[in-house]
């Protein structure tokens, strides 16, 4: 799994590096079974943001972000799964 920390807010230049980092290690022979994840803390993240970085994990393929805040249940979920 390829996961970047994103410096304050992810926006939309992280997620095209994302993809690119994603899309070179596919040509390179590396595999990734699930989608790139920016990895954000959302402290001081105005609601406004944060509604529009759901709208991106809603409508982007390429790569999706998690808050801090989110990521132990998220975490949770992918070891439950296998």
């Amino acid at each position: 799994m390829l996961v970047q920390p994103a410096v304050g807010v992810p926006d939309a230049e992280q997620y095209e590096t994302l993809e690119q980092m994603h899309r070179l290690a596919g040509s390179t022979g590396g595999t990734y079974s699930l989608t790139p994840v920016l990895l954000y803390d959302q402290t001081g993240i105005r609601n406004r943001w944060l509604e529009h970085l759901a709208w991106l994990n809603g409508n982007l393929a390429c790569a999706h972000s998690i808050s801090l805040a989110d990521a132990e249940n998220w975490l949770s979920d992918l070891k439950a799964k296998g």
